[in-house]
């Protein structure tokens, strides 16, 4: 990813460069320093973005459209689940560590079944977090 194709990717799902640092956690320098081609693009970037993306899309979204894709019957993408749950990529990591959120890391990548989901939703400790 160059400098133009972040910018055009930034301003085609409605950030300013501030509510791109928000979502990313990084100083609002950072995304400007990118953009002007004054500091590199990490590698990880087009795999946040596409993560922002998602959430942005499935936060306007109309009602009755489905805001979740499911990998298998019942199981969702871990991506999801954050935006399901309205919840960093990190904090979900550690409900999965801290085994409060149920689910199994296969090849690497966590797998999560929605009924699990659901009933980590229903827990005291998720609905203490509100």
């Amino acid at each position: 990813m160059d400098k133009d194709a972040l910018k055009k990717f930034r301003e085609s799902i409605g950030l300013t460069q501030s509510g791109l640092a928000d979502a990313l956690s990084v100083a609002n320098n950072t995304v400007s320093r990118w953009e002007l081609g004054t500091r590199a693009i990490p590698g990880f970037l087009p795999l946040a973005l596409e993560t922002i993306e998602r959430r942005q899309k499935a936060k306007n979204a109309p009602a009755g459209v489905p805001k979740l894709r499911k990998v298998a019957d019942g199981l969702l993408l871990f991506s999801d689940v954050c935006i399901r749950l309205n919840k960093s990529e990190s904090s979900v990591r550690r409900y999965l560590t801290d085994e409060r959120l149920k689910g199994e890391k296969v090849k690497g990548e966590w797998q999560i079944l929605e009924s699990d989901v659901e009933e980590f939703e229903r827990s005291e400790f998720f609905q203490g977090l509100k």
